[in-house]
């Protein structure tokens, strides 16, 4: 079990650490991730839900989606479930088909306090947080949203009611493009 925990945080490393593009199974990445997360969850009484259905090999940047679902069930732990210590997080990824288009779904949703409104529409802006000076810096959301859209050639939503919870969806494509290129290879200006 220790093996096999430290060779998917060193996998998880590497892979945060190189931006190359490679063909990874998207599933095997989130239980890897999830995997280096385990010693810190069991030190709380978080549990995770996983339902996961994108057992895919797909080209593009594995370091990207760990650094993404790790800052979201962190996330999830410290904003979601403020002031409880207890909770679960369910993680869930698909295929979809999007406009004869395959994508993949990753959604982490928490059960916890939820976000105001006022708050939703400010949740990927840089430095915004509700906990300044309290230990957060108000990057994380904003750093995740730039790793989805740009690295990752997806999309990143978020949905929540306060006092029921947080979801935050993702979609990206099978085939990421590379950085600065258009699906048809001709250079963005």
């Amino acid at each position: 079990r220790a093996r096999e925990l430290v060779g998917n945080f060193r996998q998880v490393a590497v892979d945060r650490q190189s931006e190359k593009k490679r063909a990874f199974n998207f599933d095997h990445i989130v239980r890897e991730t999830l995997a280096t997360l385990q010693p810190t969850l069991k030190k709380t009484s978080f549990r995770l839900d996983l339902n996961l259905k994108a057992d895919v090999v797909i080209e593009g940047y594995p370091g990207a989606v760990s650094q993404v679902l790790s800052n979201l069930v962190e996330n999830a732990i410290k904003h979601g479930y403020e002031g409880r210590n207890t909770g679960d997080i369910r993680i869930q990824t698909s295929v979809l088909d999007r406009q004869n288009e395959k994508k993949i779904l990753l959604s982490c949703k928490d059960f916890g306090v939820g976000i105001p409104e006022k708050n939703l529409k400010k949740v990927f802006e840089p430095f915004f947080t509700t906990k300044f000076g309290k230990g957060s810096s108000g990057l994380g959301m904003a750093i995740c949203y730039q790793l989805v859209t740009e690295a990752l050639d997806g999309s990143m939503s978020v949905v929540s009611k306060v006092g029921s919870g947080t979801e935050f969806s993702i979609e990206i494509p099978l085939k990421i493009p590379e950085p600065g290129r258009l699906e048809t290879g001709s250079q963005v200006p």
